[in-house]
């Protein structure tokens, strides 16, 4: 766990990700696996929204995200902005979500919800292809090639969209669950403002639970996603 305080930081916030070693992409396969993790994210930041819009949440806004770390790992993740003073409350409301989704798993509803978001974006970047900014297109191409993984474009990325995702079963959402959510490689992220009056946590908070051992995104390359809302 790391805890830092940050003069130019705004507000609060707590995040958890969980390492792993980088996946491949590099095939029609890997593009799937990757829609997978991409549902995942809906659902878990679906949930997350949910819990802002009921009230009296113990965060401002969550948000779920997925990316490299470096060339030999990446990370799958949950963050919380909350208020001053709120970070054990807000990891206390993670590792809630956490362990629901590994005990209880995603339902049918939500998958069904996920797939049309998914798809009604990827329509929506096609539709918009033309207006893409040229920086944009040359970070891809940055990326992929110090990644060496393909680029592959909005208009391959919507054909094997419509294609792919239909296929994509309840069952494989919920294996990939106990895929990125683990008790191991766990790291926890804590920062707070340099506020006269706030004290920092410095110790491990309680409301984070070690839970006991069981049997459990990547983004396409130009598709990063950090989903936050409030």
């Amino acid at each position: 766990m790391s805890v830092a305080t940050d003069r130019e930081a705004t507000r609060s916030s707590v995040s958890i990700h969980f390492k792993r070693p980088r996946e491949p992409f590099a095939r029609v396969r890997d593009y799937r696996s990757s829609l997978v993790d991409d549902l995942l994210e809906q659902v878990l930041d679906e949930r997350l929204e949910e819990r802002v819009a009921r009230g009296a949440s113990p965060f401002l806004f969550g948000s779920v995200s997925s990316g490299s770390l470096g060339l030999t790992a990446e990370s799958f993740g949950l963050s919380a902005s909350v208020e001053d003073g709120g970070i054990p409350r807000g990891l206390e409301a993670l590792m809630t979500e956490i362990e629901r989704i590994r005990r209880h798993g995603v339902l049918p509803v939500e998958l069904e919800r996920a797939k049309r978001e998914t798809l009604a974006q990827s329509d929506q970047d096609y539709a918009e292809r033309k207006k893409t900014e040229s920086d944009g297109l040359a970070d891809d191409y940055v990326s992929s090639f110090l990644s060496g993984d393909p680029e592959v474009g909005i208009e391959a990325d919507h054909a094997l969209t419509r294609s792919l995702l239909p296929g994509i079963r309840l069952e494989e959402l919920n294996a990939r669950v106990a895929a990125r959510v683990y008790d191991h490689d766990r790291v926890i992220l804590a920062t707070a403002p340099e506020k006269a009056g706030l004290a920092a946590p410095i110790q491990r908070p309680s409301c984070a639970p070690r839970s006991s051992a069981r049997p459990r995104v990547r983004s396409r390359p130009g598709r990063t996603r950090s989903r936050a809302r409030g």
